[in-house]
């Protein structure tokens, strides 16, 4: 991890965002190098390749972002959470029923 910090008083604790907008720079500034071959090329996940990896780090760092930005506001006047803002549909146990509820 980068050795960013930021000042909170007695401590400091590391600064998740620019570390982690300081690693996303290293990875586009790697992936800006690879030609079409090296996309297509095999990666170590069996059955998928280097772009297919690539692919589902981006999607997975765009969720990721969409959560940090929702928690940071806070949580919902209206007591819902994050449920009902395109999060997808409640997860039913087996008999059907909400375990949220």
């Amino acid at each position: 991890m980068t050795q960013t910090t930021q000042d909170t008083g007695a401590t400091r604790e590391p600064d998740a965002r620019t570390d982690a907008a300081a690693a996303l720079r290293r990875l586009v500034e790697a992936v800006r190098t690879l030609d079409d071959a090296a996309l297509r090329s095999p990666s170590a996940l069996d059955g998928w390749t280097v772009g297919h990896v690539l692919s589902h780090v981006a999607m997975v760092g765009d969720a990721l972002a969409r959560q940090a930005e929702l928690a940071a506001r806070g949580p919902r006047r209206d007591g819902r959470g994050l449920r009902g803002r395109g999060c997808g549909p409640r997860r039913r146990d087996r008999g059907g029923r909400d375990p949220v509820a």
